[in-house]
């Protein structure tokens, strides 16, 4: 989260850090999902589809090839190689 918040040049004073990382976990987003955003409009069960383990690769046992192949290219579409790592491993380092 820091590294987030420097990257966008955002200040966040020492003291607001405790609150800041529990607003951001998965069970605080989970009770707060109506604060999140609007899954019902997106996702198939809503929140509690879409904020349902908190596992990065979920969906690698969730679509079917074909979802998947449409996924990658997609992907190769929209995004640099490097956020698309980012997006599938959650980090900026190799695994």
């Amino acid at each position: 989260m820091r590294r987030v918040a420097a990257f966008l040049n955002i200040d966040i004073p020492a003291e607001s850090w405790p609150a800041v990382v529990d607003r951001c976990t998965f069970d605080r987003m989970r009770a707060d999902a109506d604060k999140v955003g609007n899954f019902d409009r997106a996702f198939e069960g809503g929140a509690k589809s879409f904020l349902f383990k908190g596992i990065n690769g979920r969906w690698r046992e969730v679509l079917t090839e074909g979802e998947l192949r449409r996924y990658r290219h997609r992907v190769r579409e929209l995004l640099a190689p490097e956020a698309a790592f980012w997006l599938e491993h959650g980090s900026l380092s190799p695994c």
